[in-house]
């Protein structure tokens, strides 16, 4: 990989938003990486993952076929070509795409998911990217409904086949800590810049983010942290969401992200000062972040840079045709003032006005 390329992650499953999004991205001179949920257990996916014991292709499939350069754009339509037909029967042809047989075999060949994923890319001229799976075995999707009823499968939350109106309230995996491959983590430290979305939330972005490995690789990483809004919500889903309520349903699932010292990047917030974290709730208010340091105030503290008015009302002080009056009403603006009224306090002025300065400044 180019040194100067940036290193874009994102997160989330493979069919719909994230998909769409790495096609956009591949034109520009990005290192992408996709991590994909292995929730799914529909369609295609679902049928291949019980017949035959695999990690559902269905997520990477579709990521692989978004980056397929522009010049080969009808072999990314075939790898997503669906056989006719809905078979039931988990080893019959109708309604499985191509793309997922063709992982299959693969799988099935070099018995690695990760080879058989570097073989594919390879075959299909995809450079400057890298698919993985966000886990290195199979997981189960689960959720609990705002009126506390437990339903499962990644299926059943899609095609909302639970009972309305009541919508979903929290969603969780099955192992809870999953195991997670470590050039996962490593892509995820590394990554410039890392993006959840679009996509649904609680089947393709969150069955991502809730994994512990993932969530805190991500928490503990200093990459630009980016979430995509969708344009429309999902019928049952996330009807009649605005952006604070799936800011909510992040903090809910991922709890409030603690940053760093903004005086210090690489230390975290000194005792006995407030916290530094993240205030996005059902308000949105801005975060508390302490101001950066910058050159000394006339206030003898350090805060932002001075502006136009400031040094203005300065001038102005220390103007001949400025009266006594104004001037004692201006008197913190003038340094050998402060000087005198600290000087009553701790002593006499020593007659140097510099070096009085540096004393009680």
């Amino acid at each position: 990989m180019n040194k100067t390329q940036k290193r874009v992650v994102c997160l989330g499953g493979g069919s719909g938003g994230t998909s769409t999004l790495l096609r956009g991205l591949k034109e520009l001179n990005f290192h992408l990486t996709s991590i994909t949920s292995m929730a799914d257990d529909g369609g295609s996916s679902g049928r291949l993952r019980k017949a035959y014991g695999i990690m559902p292709p269905g997520n990477l499939i579709s990521c692989i076929a978004s980056l397929i350069p522009d010049e080969n754009a009808e072999m990314a339509e075939l790898m997503m070509y669906r056989f006719p037909g809905q078979d039931r029967e988990n080893k019959a042809l109708g309604g499985h795409k191509l793309g997922n047989l063709i992982m299959l075999a693969e799988m099935l060949r070099t018995k690695d998911i990760y080879k058989a994923l570097t073989v594919t890319q390879k075959l299909l001229g995809i450079k400057n990217a890298d698919i993985f799976p966000a886990t290195d075995e199979r997981t189960r999707l689960s959720a609990i409904t705002t009126d506390g009823r437990r339903i499962h499968t990644e299926t059943t939350l899609d095609l909302a086949l639970y009972a309305e109106p009541h919508g979903l309230k929290k969603i969780y995996l099955t192992p809870k800590v999953p195991k997670v491959n470590q050039k996962v983590l490593d892509n995820i430290a590394q990554a410039d810049v890392i993006i959840s979305g679009p996509g649904d939330l609680y089947t393709n972005q969150l069955p991502v983010l809730v994994i512990p490995q993932i969530r805190d690789a991500v928490f503990a990483s200093k990459a630009k942290k980016i979430f995509i809004l969708n344009v429309a919500n999902k019928p049952f889903e996330t009807k009649g969401y605005a952006l604070k309520e799936y800011i909510q349903a992040f903090v809910d699932h991922l709890g409030r992200c603690r940053r760093r010292s903004a005086r210090d990047p690489g230390r975290e917030q000194a005792p006995g000062k407030p916290a530094v974290r993240c205030r996005e709730g059902p308000r949105l208010r801005r975060s508390t972040q302490a101001y950066p340091p910058g050159p000394r105030s006339p206030h003898g503290r350090a805060g932002r840079e001075r502006g136009p008015r400031s040094e203005a009302r300065e001038r102005h002080a220390r103007s001949p045709r400025t009266g006594e009056k104004d001037r004692d009403r201006q008197g913190h603006h003038d340094p050998d003032r402060r000087c005198r009224d600290q000087a009553g306090d701790r002593g006499t002025l020593s007659g140097d006005p510099q070096a009085d300065r540096d004393r009680y400044q």
